[in-house]
């Protein structure tokens, strides 16, 4: 997108040279850092990071070691995720075998989820 674009070369990710009827022209640098944030994008990394990984490319190194420090802080907020979505699974799946008692609150279930959460009424 074209919109997408001009908002990575605002970013300084890449750059571009005007011709003389104003259009933007990319190098071939550009085009393969386009291709690199659309693939990095996809798998979860997020802009600054990116910027992070063609900071240190256009030092002249391999970036390979920031980007697998990257993914495994990415990797272990998934699995965290991952882990607090099974215990909520187990916990919704436990509520929905209780019968509901009326002891004057709106919907005890609800209820009990708040109070197993460490929220209070």
């Amino acid at each position: 997108k074209a919109s997408a674009v001009r908002y990575y070369e605002r970013q300084g990710i890449i750059r571009s040279t005007r011709l003389s009827n104003g259009y933007r022209t990319y190098d071939a640098n550009s085009v393969q850092a386009i291709r690199f944030v659309m693939q990095a994008r996809n798998i979860g990394i997020t802009l600054d990071e990116v910027k992070e990984i063609l900071a240190i490319k256009r030092q002249g190194a391999m970036p390979c070691g920031c980007v697998k420090g990257i993914l495994t802080r990415h990797l272990r907020a998934i699995e965290s995720k991952i882990a607090a979505l099974g215990a909520l699974q187990v916990q919704l799946s436990q509520l929905l075998q209780k019968e509901p008692s009326n002891d004057g609150v709106i919907c005890p279930i609800i209820e009990e989820i708040s109070d197993n959460l460490g929220e209070s009424r």
